[in-house]
C-alpha cells in the first residue's frame, strides 16, 4: 500500500519512453511484469487502470516498436497473472482480481486492431536455419501478438471476441501457422487461440471459424511434408534430398483430436436421450457426472487442489455471476453440426487421425522390451508384499529387476563368503591369542629364534618348503 501511494508506477512507465536506454527500458518492463503477476495488490490495481495501459501502448506503438515485445508481456501478465489465489483468501479478494482483469481487458481491447496490422508486416531480414532459409522470419513481435490474442480470447470478453473477428486476426494466424512449419512456439499459441474459440459459448465465434476461416479445409489441407528454401550454395544438394516432415503435425493432431471430442460428446448425449426415452431411468453418463461433481466438491471443501490448472480463469460478468458454468454447451453442439456436415471430415478421421493417434499412444509402445506375458505365469507363492512394486511393470520384467526377490543381496554375501579363501575363520581368535602370549615382548633381540617364532604360530612347513634345522644360505637372519 505504501508503494502504491508513491509515483513508482508512473516512473517505471516513463522509463519506457523512446529516449531511455535499452537496458532501462528492459528493466522497467520486467518490473512492471512482476507487479502485474502480484494481483491482487495495490500496485497491480494501479497498473490495470486505463491511464496506465494507454501509456503502455503509446510507448509500444511508437515508431520502431523497440519496447513492443516486453510491453505485450506486461499485458499478458495483467490478463492472466501467474500468482494463484490462496485458499485462505476471502471472496472479496477474488472479486478484486476479477474486477482488475475486466478493467485490463477493456483497456487493451481498443488497441487490438493496431496490433493485428502488425501480423502482416515483414522484417527485411534473412535468417539461416539448419533446415533452410527464412526470408523473412516470423520475429518475436508477431509471435507475441498472437500470444496476446489467445490470452484475450480466453478472457471471455465479448468485446475482445468482436474485435478479433472484425479484424480477421484468426485467419492471419492460420496463415502464419502454415507459413512457418517449424516454429513450435507459434503453433502452440495458434492452437491455444483455436481451442479458446471452440470452447467459448459463442455461436458467432464458431461460425467465424468454420465459415470465414474455413478451419476444416485448412486443417485437412495442411501438407505433411514441406520443402524449405535452401541455404545459399546448397541448392543442388537440397534438390536431391527428401522433403521434411512438417513440424506442426503434432499440433495438427491435437486440433483434430479436440474437434473429434465434440462429436463424441454429441454422440454420448444422443445415446443418453435414447436411454431415457426407452427406460425412463437416469443415464449412466449423468450418474457419472454427478459422482464427479460430488468428488470435486469434497476436494474443494478440503482446500486441496489436484490436477492441472485450467487454461483460462472463469470469466465473471458485471453482476458477479460465473459465465463459465454453462459455457461450451451451445458451441459444442454447433461444432458437432459443422463436423457432421463436412464431406471430408469423417474420411480424414478414419484414414489419418485414428492411425496417428494409435501411433502416438505410448501405452502401445514396446520400447525394446519383450511383449507382456500372462500374469498367471508368476508363482502362486509369490509374496503379496511386492505387489505394489509391480504396478506399471510388465510381468516379464519382474525377475529382470529382482522385484520378486528381496533376499538376493543377502544370498550374494553368503555365497561370497563361501568362495572367499581369506575368510575370517582362517585365523581364529584362540590361535591369535596363543601366538601373542608366546611372544617375549621384553626381549632385547627383536629377531627371535626361527624355531621359536614358528612354533609360536604352530607353523608346519608344507611339502617342498624349507624345514627346521636346514640351513638357508639366502636367509641373512639365521640363528
Amino acid at each position: 500500500q505504501w508503494l502504491a501511494e508513491t509515483p513508482l508506477v508512473e516512473l517505471l512507465l516513463a522509463r519506457l519512453a523512446p529516449g531511455s536506454p535499452p537496458e532501462a527500458q528492459s528493466n522497467a518492463a520486467d518490473i512492471l511484469t512482476a507487479i502485474a503477476h502480484t494481483q491482487p495488490s495495490p500496485l497491480a490495481f494501479k497498473l490495470t487502470s486505463t491511464t496506465s495501459i494507454c501509456a503502455l501502448f503509446d510507448h509500444a506503438l511508437a515508431p520502431g516498436h523497440a519496447v513492443l515485445v516486453p510491453i505485450l508481456d506486461v499485458c499478458c501478465a495483467l490478463v492472466e497473472p501467474r500468482r494463484a489465489i490462496q485458499p485462505q483468501e476471502q471472496p472479496p479478494a477474488l472479486e478484486l482480481v476479477a474486477r482488475a482483469k475486466v478493467d485490463a481487458v477493456t483497456a487493451i481491447v481498443d488497441h487490438i486492431p493496431k496490433l493485428v496490422t502488425l501480423l502482416s508486416t515483414q522484417q527485411e531480414v534473412v535468417l539461416y536455419m539448419p533446415y533452410g532459409t527464412l526470408s523473412p522470419p516470423l520475429g518475436r513481435m508477431r509471435l507475441k501478438v498472437v500470444e496476446l490474442l489467445a490470452v484475450m480470447l480466453r478472457s471471455g470478453s465479448p468485446d475482445a471476441e468482436h474485435n478479433i473477428i472484425e479484424t480477421g486476426a484468426t485467419k492471419l494466424c492460420l496463415q502464419l501457422f502454415a507459413d512457418f512449419p517449424f516454429n513450435n512456439l507459434l503453433h502452440h499459441c495458434v492452437v491455444a487461440l483455436l481451442v479458446a474459440g471452440l470452447t467459448r459459448n459463442s455461436g458467432v465465434m464458431v461460425q467465424h471459424l468454420f465459415e470465414q476461416c474455413r478451419m476444416l479445409e485448412w486443417l485437412i489441407g495442411l501438407p505433411v511434408e514441406v520443402s524449405m528454401q535452401p541455404l545459399p550454395g546448397q541448392e543442388e544438394s537440397a534438390a536431391a534430398k527428401q522433403p521434411l516432415r512438417a513440424g506442426y503435425m503434432g499440433h495438427v493432431t491435437q486440433i483434430a483430436s479436440t474437434l473429434e471430442s465434440f462429436t463424441m460428446t454429441q454422440t454420448a448425449a444422443a445415446e443418453d436421450e435414447q436411454q431415457v426415452s426407452d427406460s425412463g431411468e437416469e443415464p449412466d453418463s449423468a450418474r457419472a457426472t454427478g459422482n464427479c461433481e460430488t468428488d470435486a466438491g469434497q476436494e474443494e471443501g478440503s482446500g486441496e487442489r489436484g490436477g492441472a490448472e485450467p487454461m483460462a480463469s472463469s470469466p465473471v460478468s458485471e453482476d458477479g455471476t460465473d459465465e463459465q458454468a454453462n459455457s461450451g454447451v451451445a458451441s459444442r453442439e454447433e461444432v458437432a453440426r459443422y463436423l457432421v456436415g463436412h464431406g471430408g471430415w469423417q474420411s480424414y478421421v478414419e484414414t489419418v487421425l485414428h492411425p496417428r493417434q494409435d501411433l502416438e499412444n505410448t501405452a502401445h509402445w514396446a520400447c525394446g522390451r519383450p511383449a507382456a506375458i500372462d500374469p498367471l505365469d508368476v508363482d502362486s507363492d509369490f509374496p503379496d508384499d511386492n505387489l505394489q512394486d509391480m504396478v506399471g511393470m510388465q510381468p516379464v520384467l519382474y525377475h529382470r529387476y529382482s522385484v520378486d526377490n528381496e533376499d538376493d543381496e543377502d544370498d550374494d554375501e553368503d555365497e561370497e563368503q563361501q568362495h572367499n579363501p581369506f575368510r575370517a575363520s582362517t585365523f581364529s581368535s584362540p590361535m591369535l591369542n596363543q601366538g601373542m602370549t608366546s611372544l617375549d615382548i621384553n626381549s632385547s633381540d627383536p629377531w627371535q629364534d626361527t624355531q621359536e617364532r614358528d612354533s609360536a604360530f604352530d607353523f608346519k612347513p608344507q611339502e617342498g618348503e624349507q624345514g627346521e634345522g636346514q640351513a638357508n644360505p639366502d636367509d641373512p637372519w639365521q640363528d
